[in-house]
């Protein structure tokens, strides 16, 4: 089965999926601002030092990336950074492997270890075919050709 889009739609599929991967980022960035004891005692409970430095660094780079995802800026870089960060943030907030855990808490653990597999799926693919038709990039290269 033959199945081709035509550039406008496949634009705004492009861009529809920039932003969904993107606001997973921003909220969690914002919710690091909302609540900071919450998160200072959640990253503290998972072995964290400097628990308030981490917390707005994580913060500022998910709301970076987040924002520079859905204007298309950057993006091969920007889901590669994002990749390589979320690996030890799944790795250390989901480790559904832990012997201490309820099994509510390990079936938990683990959608969101492997909801993060797919996260990391997007952005790879992100990394490897950059941001589609209706972004920043593509608008820079435009100018540039054209000046």
């Amino acid at each position: 089965m033959d199945f081709r889009l035509n550039k406008s739609v496949k634009g705004s599929i492009e861009l529809l999926a920039r932003f969904l991967i993107a606001m997973i980022f921003i909220i969690s960035g914002l919710s690091k601002f909302q609540d900071p004891e919450a998160i200072n005692h959640l990253m503290a409970s998972h072995g964290m030092p400097f628990v308030s430095e981490l917390r707005v660094a994580s913060a500022v780079l998910e709301l970076v990336c987040g924002i520079a995802l859905i204007l298309g800026t950057y993006t091969r870089y920007i889901g590669l950074i994002l990749f390589f960060w979320m690996i030890p943030a799944t790795l250390i907030f989901h480790s559904y492997w832990t012997p201490d855990l309820t099994a509510m808490q390990m079936q938990g653990a683990k959608t969101h270890f492997y909801k993060n597999f797919a996260i990391m799926g997007g952005l790879l693919s992100l990394f490897i075919n950059g941001a589609g038709l209706f972004s920043l990039d593509v608008w820079k290269v435009r100018r540039s050709a054209a000046v």
